[in-house]
């Protein structure tokens, strides 16, 4: 500002030697008119005064040394017109640069709360701009990257994926929902592009504006939804083959099969409590790795060093026992190497009952750390209650058919003795006194074979002098019923009196 005003001083010094002035008059302003271009309103009426002081002083100076009276007022007035002008260009300008100001800082803090990194490449991606106070996928500060080509500081495979994003927005003008993988320190981690093409200044390649959104969050959600609803396939194919299993270990073998189906699961296998050994026989198994299995020895002794893994403390506990990280949890010490090989990331060992009692144990092997999630473990254990039930079934089937097969043997050994011996054994109906079954010895005694005495009168095949005997044989059968009818009544009344 003091050099415009010393510029003013000098056409001043020039004016006041010059006959003529009013090819002079606009010099004065044209130092004013350049500062409204950036000084303040204070500035600029400061040097409008110092202007019109200068140039009412020349003005006088005409008037009086070279007769000009008219000089002073004309140049009052355009002094006067040009400072109001110069001052309100300066005002419009001020409020300009202010909201200018504002809605730059508006856009800054908007860009500051975007948690997202955003960045602006050329079409050959090479770096122009980065808004993010430290964008995930750089190891150095944004400042050392700028200059520097995507596939300088990013993946191979994640720089060719934002340079197709660049072909999509230079051609339809944007480009959404493009993803990718970024190996970071903490795993892989997935972005999601949008990316639109900025219009180019004149004589200027376009320029594009890639916003990178962290979706590891959303992602993590997709995969552990798609593993509860392959989960959840598990549970129906189960409870299919629980429903059509013909024996305990076609079951089994089913289940096992079915846990790995879906490839959540490696390995699958159910060891069966030995009671009188106390040891544990895999008597099921299906997937990867079934070779640890082989001579594989589980007790249900605690002091056994073969009962301090997740499968002997599940038998013990009666619980089920969730190893989240396989090739760490102490529990797992003695197998970790084995776990190492095989790839295991995380195990559960889940209890089998049958009746009350713990028979055996599910045992599941899946590649990933942390995979029995709540979920997931509610899914399992509804699964081991179906197998449970099933379980139950068998037995129960098979206690049935053990009380059958004895039924049949005592049948046996009965008509055995029946048709062995002399006398007549006679089975009548206690209420009828029909012939339920008489024994083959009748054939020699009556001449009757047993077939045609079926469902006839006893009284058919005695003499008339046996009645009364056959009589007081029925009246003693008759209060006992009576005797035994009383007794149930009894029951079931005093049954009803004690609710």
């Amino acid at each position: 500002m003091p050099a415009f005003g010393l510029v003013i001083l000098l056409v001043y010094a020039i004016d006041h030697q010059q006959t003529r002035s009013l090819p002079l008059l606009g010099f004065y302003w044209v130092p004013v008119l350049l500062a409204t271009s950036f000084a303040s309103v204070r500035q600029v009426a400061a040097l409008n005064l110092w202007a019109l002081a200068l140039a009412v002083a020349g003005g006088l100076h005409l008037g009086f040394a070279q007769r000009l009276p008219g000089e002073s007022a004309l140049r009052l007035l355009a002094v006067t017109v040009i400072g109001l002008v110069s001052v309100r260009i300066t005002q419009v300008r001020i409020r300009q640069e202010r909201r200018l100001r504002e809605a730059n800082s508006q856009l800054t803090a908007t860009l500051q709360a975007i948690p997202d990194p955003l960045f602006e490449v050329d079409h050959e991606g090479t770096l122009l701009t980065i808004q993010a106070l430290k964008p995930p996928w750089l190891s150095q500060p944004p400042a050392e990257v700028l200059g520097q080509r995507l596939d300088q500081v990013l993946p191979p495979a994640a720089a060719r994926a934002i340079r197709q994003t660049l072909v999509e927005a230079e051609r339809d003008g944007a480009s959404v929902g493009r993803q990718i993988c970024l190996p970071l320190a903490s795993g892989d981690h997935w972005f999601e592009l949008s990316v639109a093409r900025k219009d180019p200044r004149q004589g200027l390649p376009s320029t594009y504006v890639v916003l990178s959104r962290d979706i590891q969050a959303r992602k993590q959600a997709e995969t552990a939804l798609g593993r509860q609803i392959r989960f959840y396939k598990v549970l129906s194919r189960c409870g299919r083959a629980i429903e059509s299993a013909g024996s305990r270990l076609a079951l089994l073998q089913a289940v096992c099969q079915e846990a790995v189906s879906t490839g959540d699961l490696t390995m699958a296998w159910v060891g069966l409590v030995d009671a009188e050994t106390s040891l544990v026989k895999p008597v099921a198994m299906a997937g990867e790795g079934l070779v640890y299995l082989q001579g594989l020895q589980i007790s249900l002794d605690p002091q056994s060093p073969y009962g301090q893994g997740p499968t002997g403390r599940c038998l013990r506990n009666g619980q089920p026992y969730w190893c989240q990280d396989f090739c760490h949890d102490p529990a797992t010490v003695a197998w970790h190497e084995q776990g190492r090989r095989c790839g295991w990331g995380s195990s559960a060992s889940l209890p089998l009952r049958c009746q009350g009692q713990v028979v055996g144990a599910l045992n599941l092997y899946a590649p990933s750390l942390q995979a029995f999630t709540k979920d997931i473990k509610a899914l399992l254990l509804d699964v081991v209650v179906d197998v449970n039930l099933a379980l139950e079934r068998f037995q129960r089937e098979e206690q049935q058919q053990q009380v059958r097969d004895q039924l049949e043997i005592s049948e046996r050994n009965y008509r055995q003795l029946t048709d062995t011996i002399h006398d007549v054994i006679w089975r009548l109906d206690a209420q009828t006194l029909a012939i339920r079954y008489v024994s083959p010895a009748v054939r020699a005694l009556l001449g009757y074979e047993p077939r045609e005495l079926q469902d006839q009168p006893f009284a058919s095949t005695l003499q008339r002098e046996s009645f009364p005997w056959l009589g007081a044989i029925q009246a003693d059968a008759f209060a006992a019923f009576a005797r035994q009818s009383a007794l149930s009544a009894g029951a079931a009344s005093a049954g009803g009196r004690g609710r």
